[in-house]
């Protein structure tokens, strides 16, 4: 009997209805496999999660089994869980900074920093009520930018229960990154140093590190850096050469580190830079802090243990916005790599910290489609949601759509149902999976819904996502719900049972292999890849040589290799002799050896290969 490899799933899925943990029926998903305290010692990367849960019930993580969740299937919606006292005071105290900011932009110090243009707009600014110093109680986080350069701030507050005051536990110029080991690396407001010009690295800004101390339950000065860069000056402000001797890379770059208290140490090389930097930071990844914009929908969200859709217990940020006034227009501030394209809102209960291969932490994040609109015809046509990876308030990434235009004809986009992360084409890698809902808009299936899946993998030896259109296409009858959608990923991986018992995973990175060795015309390589003697076009041959000495070779079909470029390399047709790829250009199956033990998967035969 033939066998094949079954596919397991451990997911994080959500849905708009359900929350995070549902997949939109009212059914709890177990497994979840993505830890949803994102703050430091969290993941989002697909393993199991051993969380406890929360014993205040502000927003259960993921039990020892792998199967709480935050939302409705977890027993309720997180934000109409009961609170404690003390947090329930916490957050009033909390609310009260946020009211006093967003109606007068006053500080609890006294300060008001004003609004500068007086037309600007308070909600540009942003906060998160988030456990930043992991010391197991949220921290008030507030960014405020709409004034003058001078009084732009980010402040830290945190909340005494034994006093019930608030407490300013950091303030500095809103440049920030915060590190999951309590360091705070804090960029300078201006750059009047040496190395405007940047080096081999490109423009350097000063920053300073700080770092969190448990005993005092606050932040401390490590140091301060600068740099000198000759490409910018010869010679420092007092006539000084630049220290060439100290350049032992070469690059034109010199570092300078002043502990707290003290001159600059004598200039460092980059590599011994490099080394101090290491063990300030000693392998710390950056946290993405899931703040939302300061409006009043967000702040008296937090009442109730929820900003904006996200839970904001334990640090998770599930449901956090990560920059652009995500409640109001969805734009996403400072965003670059086509944020012009995310017309609608962003969809806040489906968007999810996530660790993806490539791009460390990011935010996965739906973003609806804007108006109906017309195409360059005049035909009326739908937008439809795209998806995005944002870093730091910034889109790093879109991923594809449907279609290159990213429209639909008779069909409008409903929600985003469920989403999942998980390496389900098992290279190693994290994947996407997606359930959409559409609406019929023309035709006797006139506002009948639709559901769709997407499934979006990496690019083999890239970190870019694509849509994996023959796994979507195939998903479409198990698209119910994301359970439903495991079994047919278990069950597509047999689809080629019949020729091999490798899971179709396999055999379609090895197709993929295959196609882009011949497209290259890397015939030498895909020799490693034949099984030998082989049949092209009716003529056989012996071994490589003979296969390399071809005519074909130096002069391939330009039919064939048009058919190979078209192939998906996916749900490809299988029958007892093989897989065919294109039209039965070239087939591949598992070689058996005399004693039946597989060789793996080769090239077995060619066709209209030669011209």
């Amino acid at each position: 009997m033939k066998k094949f490899c079954r596919w397991a799933a451990l997911c994080l899925a959500a849905a708009v209805l359900g929350g995070c943990g549902s997949d939109g029926t009212g059914n709890g998903l177990e497994d979840m496999g993505v830890s949803l305290t994102d703050g430091p010692g969290g993941n989002a990367d697909g393993q199991e999660s051993s969380q406890a849960p929360a014993e205040d019930g502000s927003g259960s993580a993921g039990t020892a089994e792998g199967g709480g969740g935050i939302g409705k299937d977890a027993g309720e919606d997180a934000s109409s869980q009961a609170l404690s006292p003390e947090k329930k005071a916490m957050y009033e105290a909390y609310v009260k900074v946020l009211e006093d900011i967003y109606f007068d932009q006053k500080f609890p110090d006294g300060m008001d920093h004003g609004l500068q243009p007086a037309s600007a707009d308070i909600t540009d600014n942003m906060f998160a009520v988030y456990d930043i110093d992991a010391d197991g109680r949220e921290e008030l986080i507030v960014v405020y930018t709409t004034t003058y350069t001078a009084g732009m701030v980010e402040i830290i507050y945190d909340y005494d229960s034994g006093t019930g005051d608030l407490r300013e536990e950091f303030l500095v110029y809103p440049m920030l990154t915060y590190y999951d080991n309590g360091i705070i690396e804090v960029e300078a407001s201006h750059n009047q140093g040496l190395a405007s010009d940047g080096g081999a690295d490109g423009n350097f800004w000063p920053y300073s590190l700080y770092r969190y101390d448990p005993e005092t339950d606050a932040y401390v000065s490590l140091a301060s850096v600068d740099a000198w860069s000759r490409g910018f000056r010869e010679e420092d402000y007092d006539g000084n050469p630049f220290p060439q001797e100290v350049d032992a890379d070469g690059d034109g770059v010199v570092y300078y580190v002043a502990t707290e208290g003290n001159e600059p140490k004598a200039p460092m090389d980059g590599a011994e830079y490099g080394q101090w930097r290491d063990s300030c930071l000693k392998g710390a990844k950056p946290i993405q802090v899931p703040y939302v914009n300061l409006t009043t929908d967000n702040i008296y969200a937090i009442t109730n243990g929820s900003a904006a859709g996200g839970a904001v217990g334990n640090g998770s940020a599930a449901g956090g916005g990560v920059g652009g006034n995500a409640a109001d227009s969805g734009a996403v501030p400072g965003s670059t790599g086509g944020s012009e394209a995310l017309t609608g809102g962003q969809i806040l209960d489906q968007s999810f910290p996530v660790t993806l291969d490539g791009w460390g932490g990011v935010i996965f994040a739906p973003f609806a489609p804007g108006d109906l609109m017309e195409d360059e015809n005049g035909h009326v046509c739908f937008g439809d949601v795209r998806f995005a990876l944002l870093q730091d308030g910034k889109t790093v990434a879109l991923l594809p759509g449907e279609n290159e235009e990213n429209i639909f004809y008779g069909q409008q986009f409903g929600q985003v149902l469920s989403v999942a992360f998980q390496d389900y084409n098992e290279d190693g890698r994290t994947d996407i999976l997606v359930i959409l809902e559409y609406a019929g808009v023309q035709g006797p299936n006139i506002d009948v819904p639709v559901r769709m899946v997407r499934a979006y993998a990496q690019e083999e030896g890239s970190k870019d996502f694509y849509l994996d259109r023959p796994v979507s296409e195939y998903l479409g009858s198990y698209a119910d719900s994301m359970e439903q959608v495991y079994e047919g990923l278990s069950t597509y991986a047999g689809i080629y049972a019949v020729a091999t018992d490798k899971p179709a995973w396999e055999v379609e990175r090895f197709a993929r292999k295959v196609k882009r060795q011949i497209l290259a015309g890397d015939f030498r390589g895909l020799c490693e890849g034949i099984a030998f003697p082989i049949t092209v076009d009716g003529t056989v041959y012996q071994d490589r040589e003979a296969f390399l000495g071809a005519d074909f070779i130096q002069d391939p079909n330009p039919a064939f290799l048009d058919a190979l470029q078209k192939e998906s390399c996916g749900n490809m047709f299988v029958n007892y002799q093989g897989i065919a790829m294109g039209e039965g250009e070239v087939w591949i199956g598992e070689i058996l050896d005399d004693n039946l033990v597989s060789q793996g998967l080769k090239v077995c035969g060619m066709n209209r290969l030669s011209k």
